[in-house]
């Protein structure tokens, strides 16, 4: 059960982010990655679930967040560095 959740939570949060634009080697969505201060740089995606070792590096570079195992329908897809904020 865990490990479908886990898998589960992953792909939701790549679904919500889909289309076709790239941005950090991620595909991001247009009007999603508008911070709530209302600019659009230093917007990174949040990955939920277990991650891979290449996700600690892409995390540690800055290029995505990290977040918990646990996803539920509410949970925020992005993350401001610059206000150190999720939306």
């Amino acid at each position: 059960m865990l490990k479908i959740r886990f898998y589960i939570g992953f792909v939701f949060v790549l679904n919500s982010c889909m289309n076709t634009n790239q941005d950090n080697g991620f595909i991001v969505g247009e009007n999603e990655s508008i911070c709530p201060k209302n600019h659009t740089d230093s917007i990174i995606p949040i990955i939920y679930g277990m991650p891979s070792e290449e996700m600690f590096i892409q995390a540690d570079s800055g290029l995505v967040r990290l977040m918990g195992c646990e996803v539920s329908d509410n949970d925020e897809n992005w993350y401001c560095k610059k206000h150190n904020i999720s939306f």
